[in-house]
């Protein structure tokens, strides 16, 4: 046990070098992990290495929020917040944005944590029962999304941009390219901000530490009980992660708050990595990047495991809570005295060259297409959710090939 806690403190330190890091992701840690893993367990217990990696997970979910409010720069899983917390940090409210985030992310782990057992017996028989359904469930609910944009021009452009990038999700998804989502999100809901910032001459405006938005309990538990389904969705279908789940989450969101947008894409990542655990425990399928390293150490993954890893992801969460507030303070006194548009041109080359180095030259070709499609997106003045038809689009597709 001594070794599980001793990793555990070892991984919340990887996790917050990781989630400060734009444009690193988890799976890439996990990776490594694995490569070195016959190694690692001469000197320590799989399940310690499992700690390790949950801790570094945990961490990085709540410490890339801050990489992604202020520098623009998203985690696949994370990049339809980035749209709403960079308009709360133009409006001087970053350290707000942040706090909603943790928010989010801290009610989704609870409830998560709390519903496991309900899980565990629901999962099984909700997996076949909901499959014939999807598709159809989620082309009913983007239909009304587009058609909310009431003006007739905002219609078509709602509609052109879902199935162009949803066409280009098709494409990417199934096509050989290396950790796929990098370029597709990061060029749709990142590298096109960034131009947009850029183009505009943007700067950050003064900060401030406040609490001035106020979410009442009862929407607090609302959205986290949207992440919870959203998230469990994520752990139930193959194919559907949690960039896949935050997609469905925003079909139910009220499109004119922002911090609904906010606090459930924080939940919904959560919740996945939350879930993956009872999917591998309940049905022995792993559903999240971390979950599958996790799988690949323990193959005989007992309820005695998942109960220990449940406990480390909440002390972790508290400790990360504390520690992602810490960082996020020191952004907000620092960033408005950095030139913003150096620092979004240098982000812009950063994102740039990870999708290079992990996806090569076909990656920069999806980079490309995906941030002209976000570019697009905020000219025609819909809203940025239509571009992750580029996620949703695949989805369907799947759900009725079987």
């Amino acid at each position: 046990m001594i070794e599980v806690i001793g990793l555990t403190m070892v991984g919340v330190i990887a996790g917050l070098v990781t989630g400060i890091t734009p444009g690193i992701h988890i799976n890439l840690v996990c990776a490594i992990i694995l490569s070195f893993s016959a190694v690692l367990l001469q000197f320590v217990s799989p399940l310690a290495l499992c700690s390790f990696i949950v801790s570094v997970a945990i961490t990085h979910i709540f410490v890339d929020m801050v990489p992604s409010t202020f520098l623009g720069a998203p985690n696949p899983d994370t990049a339809l917040s980035v749209l709403p917390a960079h308009k709360l940090l133009m409006q001087g409210q970053g350290f707000e944005a942040i706090r909603l985030s943790v928010i989010g992310a801290f009610i989704s782990l609870l409830l998560g944590l709390l519903s496991i057992p309900l899980a565990l017996y629901l999962l099984p028989a909700l997996e076949e029962a909901i499959k014939p359904y999807l598709g159809g469930i989620i082309i009913v609910a983007i239909l009304i999304l587009i058609l909310t944009e009431k003006k007739l021009r905002k219609i078509l452009w709602a509609s052109l941009i879902f199935m162009s990038s949803g066409i280009l999700g098709l494409f990417t998804l199934d096509g050989p390219i290396s950790d796929p989502l990098l370029p597709l999100l990061s060029g749709a809901f990142g590298i096109a901000m960034l131009i947009t910032s850029i183009r505009e001459y943007s700067c950050i405006p003064p900060q401030f530490e406040t609490e001035e938005i106020q979410v009442r309990s009862s929407t607090l538990l609302l959205y986290g009980i949207v992440s919870v389904i959203a998230g469990g969705l994520t752990a139930l279908l193959p194919g559907i992660g949690a960039s896949q789940g935050v997609a469905l989450a925003s079909l139910v969101i009220p499109t004119a708050q922002e911090t609904a947008y906010i606090l459930i894409v924080a939940g919904v990542s959560m919740i996945n990595f939350v879930f993956s655990i009872v999917t591998l425990l309940a049905i022995g399928k792993a559903r999240n990047g971390a979950i599958v390293a996790v799988q690949e150490l323990m193959p005989s993954f007992s309820f005695i495991d998942a109960s220990i890893l449940a406990i480390v992801s909440l002390l972790v969460a508290c400790v990360s809570v504390f520690a992602t507030f810490c960082i996020a303070r020191v952004f907000t006194r620092i960033m408005p005295q950095i030139d913003y548009q150096r620092s979004c041109f240098c982000v812009l080359l950063f994102c740039v060259a990870m999708v290079w180095l992990l996806s090569g030259i076909p990656g920069l070709f999806i980079l490309l297409l995906s941030t002209c499609i976000g570019l697009l997106t905020h000219s025609s003045g819909i809203r940025k959710t239509h571009a992750m038809g580029c996620l949703l689009l695949p989805v369907i597709v799947r759900s009725f090939s079987g």
